[in-house]
């Protein structure tokens, strides 16, 4: 019994002795522990504000900490930050360069850039059906949808005109992004046909016949040839084989 209730003394020491090295731990953890949380909520804010397109932002690594940790002396408990600017966001790292001041007391400040890694969504104009290569691209053909941010790169269009029309220029499967190269607009009057000419002033109107002498989308002036007189003059194309002409 004597033997037992020294041993359960000296268990009761050790773990006592454990528990103050725990807290010594904590009193003399690194500096940056005290400070980082606030700086990671200062890039967030920074992100968020630079990147408003990125839905669901998630801040997934920071690196480049350690470096900040050490240009902050020991003693400094609460250095000021601040984020002067962000570099390029590359999409498909999910990387944007932060360049961030730190202000330390007596006046002097340190200067650094770090790599942030984020993840998100952004909107982006996909095709709700396979689209054939020439085939007329209306708003009823695509969706905006939220897709991964980095399946969305800069020439995906984020928006689509409900009155305009566009052509495939390749074939584009269905759920694909739209790109600036993937589509143009599409060719109403195409160059050599005979297209309608409407010609419209001080109320008379006119309709004859004319050449178109170029491709012409929507809205688009094109040069269109009298096929009688030879004469060219400029029309505004207005629909399908149609043109109006300008004055």
């Amino acid at each position: 019994m004597h033997a037992k209730k020294w041993q359960m003394v000296a268990a009761a020491a050790l773990l006592l002795f454990f528990s103050l090295s725990g807290v010594g731990m904590a009193v003399h953890a690194p500096a940056h522990y005290r400070w980082e949380s606030h700086l990671m909520s200062l890039i967030e804010r920074a992100v968020r504000k630079g990147l408003p397109e990125v839905h669901d932002l998630k801040i997934n690594e920071v690196r480049s900490l350690s470096t900040v940790a050490a240009r902050i002396p020991a003693d400094v408990r609460n250095p000021s930050f601040a984020v002067q600017s962000l570099g390029n966001w590359n999409r498909k790292q999910g990387k944007v360069m932060i360049r961030l001041m730190v202000s330390l007391p007596g006046g002097k400040t340190s200067r650094c850039w770090l790599n942030v890694f984020i993840s998100g969504k952004c909107e982006a104009v996909v095709a709700k059906r396979a689209l054939e290569r020439g085939s007329p691209v209306r708003w009823q053909d695509v969706a905006v949808c939220l897709l991964d941010a980095g399946k969305v790169d800069e020439n995906c269009l984020v928006d689509f005109p409900r009155t305009a029309v566009f052509e495939a220029v390749r074939k584009i499967d269905a759920g694909q992004p739209l790109t600036v190269a993937s589509i143009r607009p599409y060719r109403l009057v195409k160059r050599g046909e005979m297209v309608t000419v409407v010609l419209q002033r001080r109320g008379i109107r006119i309709v004859t016949k004319g050449t178109a002498m170029a491709n012409g989308s929507l809205n688009e002036v094109i040069m269109v040839k009298n096929p009688v007189s030879r004469r060219l003059y400029q029309a505004q194309v207005v629909d399908a084989g149609q043109v109006r002409v300008v004055y």
